[in-house]
């Protein structure tokens, strides 16, 4: 017998390279689910195609907005849940895990349900970071 479905929140992280021009390109994807007590972000391992459209993106700085958003994931999780605010959602763990990162942005709140939050994150991040990569 499957575990039951349960709902979850994910958000893609963008890089924006041109706050002006809104160009972005998708790095990774951040999904949270409270029922599971699950938060957890999948983000490239190279940025090379950043890197390669917008010569100017710097890596060490890509890297660290995601280590932040990856460690809060972490610690959310450890807490099992014990911060999340009814109404919240995941774009607040990731704003909270870096609120002055210049160049990162989140895209509109995917929500859903999963039986399988690590799957449904492997999911999530194949259809909106790895399909162009």
């Amino acid at each position: 017998m499957s575990a039951p479905r349960v709902p979850c929140h994910a958000v893609a992280v963008r890089y924006v390279h041109d706050a002006v021009t809104g160009e972005f390109l998708n790095i990774g994807v951040v999904l949270l689910c409270a029922a599971r007590g699950y938060a957890n972000a999948s983000f490239l391992n190279s940025y090379a195609r950043i890197t390669a459209a917008f010569p100017g993106a710097d890596g060490v700085i890509l890297r660290r907005a995601c280590d932040a958003i990856v460690s809060a994931c972490a610690a959310w999780s450890a807490r099992q849940g014990e911060r999340f605010v009814p109404g919240g959602d995941v774009a607040s763990l990731v704003r909270e895990a870096m609120p002055d990162e210049q160049g990162i942005a989140l895209s509109p709140v995917i929500v859903g349900v999963t039986a399988d939050p690590e799957h449904t994150l492997r999911d999530l991040f194949r259809r909106y970071v790895d399909r162009y990569a």
